[in-house]
């Protein structure tokens, strides 16, 4: 598998999309027609391979990512399928880091919806080529051109049609191929298509798209243009060879059309994956960090011997401890090797290699680059660890943890459940660093934080499942911020004991926006006086000091900090008493700087029967919301804006009682704003 030939048969892909897009049923048809599967699973009836967790099957939602892999035409196609709630975003992200290609699927009828859009800004993040799968457009109201276009628009994209749906009698029955300019109908019976002419009647509008596509790629190439212009024919590898160095460098989005429920469409997508997406070849070298020169170093992963692995997703494991998900970028991995962890410094030994199909593993000696593998006796790595050769040291970007915005109040309903409990906490940490958990001083209680309703129903809902703890649960609270409105300058803190004193000068801003804090050391030639990694050290206070605000105790977000000067009056360098006064200064800082309370926003998207406009209208305007844009499609009007978490507990039942239950809303996190003076005073009585 090391060879290049191997390694340009192989794709590491993803598959993204909104909530009920029909993302695993897409999965499902692959893994069937792949003959990964004798059967296809079905999400509605709880028997999709890819959701295995039980409350997966209940739901018909994906809430892990799974990994397994497939082959299709001497390809061999590793997948990972992707969570579709806003929720598991952050699981979504994880998947993206390692993936060289993504399929991005479209509700036929929705279009763009919030969670598509945010996933496929997470992959121009990581600049991870994609093509797109626009399914359900077997369904009322679908619309194939709309939904390109809407793409198009949101996403300031070039989205080409490579093939459009067929309908005879209104009822989507195959496939038009637009370069062969051939209808394929699907037999049910077979579970394969069947070659057919296009009808008369759609000859004209078949070339219309044809000549669009055409033109769309070969503008690209002189020589390809000029037999288009001769009215040549062009040949096909050579149009599929230039859509596919189109792809990769993301100037062109291939379109493929489908109703992955009727398995139309889906042969197609899988033809446009070893087509159009990349080979882990195509995406070398890749950029990391050496951490003993602090210097970026190029990665070229068709000719490194050298082992290379990044992990990405760590599950918990009865048997195994827990089992580390991780890539393999360059060299090979076998049984009992030793590695090096470039994150926690430690060496680490391979007990087991698996290869992974949803929550079923098949053991293997060894592994080559490219793969996408399960590790079992890893004892000090996390998630976002660089794993490489002793002696090779390499690391790869983290990722970013986002911040909970909501949290709740737990206990178990036996005394004796508690230690249990702190352990099943401090698992599913490991497994989602999105969640974090820490016991309340002043009421003793356990407070778990996370993305969201469901995120922490789910946590409650595996406490009880899969640890036995019966749990007394509060009412969902908003995760608040603090920050602070006003510059603090030349602010002294001081520490003194019978060792010596030690002063620390800081000037303290706000920064423009209420995503991190910032901490800057700008102390002159004293700088060097000072021994190696101390003022790394005393950084790391600061950032640590900034975890907790001076009016209730939330985060802080949103400050800078400059430190001065650092004054010591003693023989040697008392860090201790450095960091007391850089505490010190921090919090004097703060108290002058008028710290403020953030609440969450949250971005919304309703979708409601015209009939019931008025009252969902009415009913969020009530909420506090910033109504933004109304859009009409159809008999739907879809609200968009921004909304106070703290008022949309619960708004979803509220929602489906105003419209009969034919109204939806789509929540994600925007962004941290200062409460009102009046709401600020509330919460700290409150609190």
């Amino acid at each position: 598998m090391s060879s290049e030939i191997a390694f340009t048969q192989i794709r590491n892909i993803g598959f993204i999309a909104h909530i009920d897009a029909g993302k695993t049923t897409t999965t499902e048809r692959v893994l069937f027609f792949t003959g990964k599967t004798y059967k296809i699973g079905e999400v509605d009836y709880g028997t999709a391979q890819m959701d295995w967790m039980e409350q997966e099957r209940e739901r018909g939602i994906t809430i892990q990512s799974a990994v397994t892999s497939a082959y299709w035409k001497e390809h061999q196609i590793n997948i990972i399928d992707t969570p579709g709630h806003v929720d598991f975003t952050l699981e979504v992200e994880k998947a993206i880091k390692v993936l060289d290609g993504l399929v991005v699927i479209f509700d036929g009828v929705a279009g763009v919806q919030p969670q598509s859009e945010t996933v496929w800004h997470q992959a121009d993040r990581f600049h991870v080529p994609r093509i797109v799968f626009i399914n359900k457009l077997d369904r009322p109201g679908a619309d194939y051109d709309f939904a390109i276009k809407d793409i198009e628009n949101k996403f300031e994209v070039k989205a080409i049609a490579l093939n459009i749906p067929y309908y005879d009698d209104g009822v989507m029955k195959g496939i038009i191929d637009l370069y062969n300019k051939r209808l394929l109908l699907w037999d049910n019976e077979k579970l394969e298509y069947e070659e057919k002419s296009i009808p008369q009647g759609l000859l004209d509008e078949v070339e219309t798209h044809r000549n669009i596509m055409l033109e769309t790629i070969v503008e690209h190439d002189e020589e390809l243009m000029a037999l288009y212009l001769d009215n040549e024919e062009i040949p096909h590898d050579r149009l599929i060879g230039l859509l596919r160095k189109l792809v990769l460098s993301q100037e062109v989005i291939p379109v493929f059309c489908g109703a992955s429920l009727k398995n139309l469409g889906v042969h197609q997508l899988l033809d446009g994956i070893i087509n159009y997406l990349p080979s882990p070849l195509d995406n070398s070298p890749i950029t990391g960090i050496n951490p003993t020169k602090d210097e970026k170093v190029l990665i070229d992963i068709g000719t490194e011997d050298h082992f290379l692995g990044y992990v990405f997703k760590i599950l918990k494991d009865p048997f195994l401890d827990k089992l580390s998900y991780v890539r393999i970028y360059s060299g090979s991995l076998k049984e009992g090797q030793h590695i090096f962890n470039d994150v926690s410094r430690k060496k680490e030994r391979i007990a087991k290699i698996f290869l992974i199909h949803a929550n079923h593993r098949v053991e293997v000696k060894e592994i080559g680059p490219g793969s996408i593998v399960g590790i079992a006796g890893l004892k000090f790595t996390q998630t976002g660890d660089t794993l490489s050769t002793p002696g090779f040291p390499l690391m790869l970007e983290r990722l970013e943890t986002p911040n909970p915005v909501i949290s709740l109040a737990i206990e178990p309903r036996s005394t004796k459940g508690y230690t249990k409990l702190l352990e099943a906490l401090t698992n599913f940490e490991i497994e989602d660093p999105s969640l974090k958990f820490n016991e309340s001083k002043e009421t003793g209680q356990l407070i778990i934080y996370g993305m969201g309703e469901l995120h922490l129903e789910i946590i409650i809902d595996r406490l009880k499942r899969e640890y036995k703890i019966e749990i007394n649960a509060g009412e969902p609270r908003v995760s608040y911020r603090e920050s602070i409105s006003e510059s603090s300058a030349d602010t002294k803190g001081i520490a003194e004991n019978e060792l010596g004193k030690a002063e620390v000068l800081i000037n303290m801003s706000p920064l423009r926006s209420f995503d991190k804090n910032e901490v800057h050391i700008k102390i002159g030639e004293k700088a060097s006086t000072f021994p190696r990694n101390f003022l790394a050290d005393i950084k790391n206070t600061a950032e640590n000091v900034l975890n907790i605000g001076i009016l209730s105790g939330y985060q802080l977000l949103g400050v800078n900090i400059l430190i001065k000067d650092i004054e010591v009056v003693q023989e040697n360098y008392n860090v201790v008493l450095i960091k007391m006064a850089l505490s010190d200064a921090i919090r004097n800082a703060l108290e002058n700087g008028k710290p403020v309370i953030l609440e969450p926003y949250m971005k919304f998207e309703i979708y409601t029967p015209e009939d019931y406009f008025g009252d969902v209208f009415s009913s969020i305007n009530s909420k506090g919301a910033n109504i933004d844009d109304v859009i009409i499609k159809g008999n739907i009007k879809i609200l968009k804006g921004k909304v106070p978490l703290s008022k949309m507990f619960k708004y979803t039942t509220t929602l489906r009682s105003l419209t009969q239950g034919r109204g939806n809303i789509n929540l994600e996190f925007e962004e941290f704003i200062p409460v009102s003076p009046e709401e600020q005073k509330r919460l700290l009585q409150l609190y």
